[in-house]
């Protein structure tokens, strides 16, 4: 073939290669999903392989076996935006006199499992490790691949939200309590 027949030949297989205009993209319809709502919550994860469980009205416990180490975990619907995925870690009795170096550690390990994140929770006194899962476009597959990561971060992560960890030692004191809020001070005037 002489160099100009291959050069127009390589123009036209280019051209017909050629991305998609913006008219032409525009013209395509976005598939739809729409959102999870807590009445299919429970068949889903059913559909799933999992043997969800009501615990709470509208909240379903699961357990993931993996290594003869099963783990539970909450899953539940938050004002139809968020799927929260929850699992439930260290009692902390008493958390004003647990070592500092455990809280510290948990605040780094929240850099390193984000957007999960490590969370007391005031009225159980538990521990936690919380993620959301924004509730638009949200496929039962999707869903399945953010649980398994999920749990492989929660089993990466338990020598760090071990209960051994907050247990207080003779080097933990209590801290005085905090004084009340108060409105800022002003800021200083620039001179």
């Amino acid at each position: 073939m002489r160099p100009l027949a291959s050069m127009i030949l390589a123009l036209g297989v280019a051209a017909t290669c050629a991305p998609a205009s913006h008219a032409q993209l525009s013209s395509i319809a976005p598939v739809k999903v729409a959102p999870i709502v807590t009445a299919d919550l429970k068949k889903i994860l059913a559909d799933l392989g999992f043997q969800p469980e009501e615990t709470n009205e509208n909240i379903f416990s699961i357990t993931i076996d993996r290594d003869n180490l099963p783990m539970t975990y909450r899953l539940y619907i938050l004002d139809n935006l968020y799927v929260w995925m929850d699992k439930t870690c260290a009692m902390i009795e008493t958390p004003e006199i647990v070592p500092p170096a455990a809280l510290v550690r948990v605040l780094k390990e929240n850099e390193v499992i984000g957007p999960a994140h490590f969370a007391l929770h005031r009225t159980d006194k538990h521990l936690h490790i919380y993620e959301a899962i924004e509730n638009r476009y949200l496929t039962p597959a999707v869903l399945r691949k953010r649980i398994d990561a999920f749990d492989a971060k929660v089993r990466k992560c338990q020598d760090v939200w071990k209960e051994d960890n907050f247990k207080a030692t003779g080097a933990s004191l209590p801290l005085p309590p905090l004084p009340p809020l108060t409105s800022p001070p002003a800021p200083p005037s620039l001179k």
